[in-house]
């Protein structure tokens, strides 16, 4: 039968046809994969991507097996499984691979006595699959390929951009940050002086118009907590937590002070406790 036959047709595919994309080998754990019977031209990408980069040794039916670069070791029966097909489909499809020069099949068996594999006469068994016409792996593709990183040069920049990448390179760093704290004039705003060096507070607005204000609540809501030295402990930890971005930073805080309250209280009750228990011969409790 004709390779140009309706079941067996299958196109010539090679880097010098034209544009390509890479394509990563995770593609076949997507469910989009899964789905089958596959079709030629999915047979065809899994194929390459099944196809060894480097060589190496796998262990085959329990038996190590040498497989070379751009060479995938399978059986019929089990691409047949892997892409929903009958195991004549499968034969059919890579004879017409065979015939067109894109791939090169060898069927090994192995020789208990010698204890090595032997090529096999007979068109059954395992097959090393060599890919002919398509460099993957660890070749690289030609220079002049569209698409390559080592293909031709990119067209020269204009002027303009290469200068405003300079012009952003050299700017000084943006108030608000560790390195050059907000002022007046960077925010437009007066910045209280507990909040000048806390560059997550020091750019909200809301927060340092406020702030005197929210000081003074603070200070009578939360007695026995230290507000200026809980300033830096809630600034350094919105540094660290850049995934939890807080958009009311005065809630925020109010939270943050009314936790550290708590916790004081907590640690203010378990000493009262442990001193009346000390007081009254109790053993303490853990």
């Amino acid at each position: 039968m004709s390779p140009n036959t309706n079941e067996e047709a299958v196109a010539p595919l090679s880097l010098d046809d034209g544009d390509w994309i890479p394509i990563f080998r995770k593609i076949r754990k997507h469910w989009t994969w899964s789905a089958k019977p596959f079709s030629k031209g999915q047979a065809w990408v899994d194929l390459l991507i099944r196809a060894n980069y480097h060589e190496s040794t796998m262990l085959f039916r329990g038996t190590p097996l040498n497989v070379g670069i751009r060479q995938v070791a399978c059986t019929v029966s089990g691409l047949g499984e892997d892409w929903g097909w009958h195991h004549e489909k499968v034969s059919k499809f890579l004879d017409a691979l065979d015939r067109e020069g894109t791939t090169a099949r060898e069927f090994v068996t192995f020789d208990p006595p010698t204890g090595l594999w032997a090529a096999r006469k007979s068109a059954s068994g395992i097959m090393l699959i060599s890919i002919v016409k398509m460099p993957i792996g660890s070749e690289k593709p030609r220079a002049d390929t569209p698409g390559t990183r080592e293909g031709p040069a990119r067209k020269p920049r204009h002027p303009k951009n290469i200068r405003r990448e300079e012009v952003k390179n050299d700017a000084p760093a943006k108030p608000g940050t560790a390195s050059n704290p907000p002022s007046l004039e960077s925010t437009g705003w007066g910045v209280p002086k507990d909040l000048e060096r806390l560059h997550h507070f020091a750019r909200d607005r809301q927060l340092c118009t406020k702030y005197d204000g929210l000081l003074i609540d603070w200070k009578e809501a939360y007695p026995h907590v230290d507000i200026q030295a809980e300033l830096p402990s809630a600034n350094a930890w919105l540094s660290s937590h850049p995934e939890k971005p807080k958009k009311r930073l005065a809630g925020f805080l109010n939270n943050w002070m009314n936790t550290a309250e708590n916790r004081h209280r907590e640690h203010l009750n378990a000493s009262r406790t442990s001193l009346e228990r000390s007081r009254t011969g109790e053993p303490p409790t853990f």
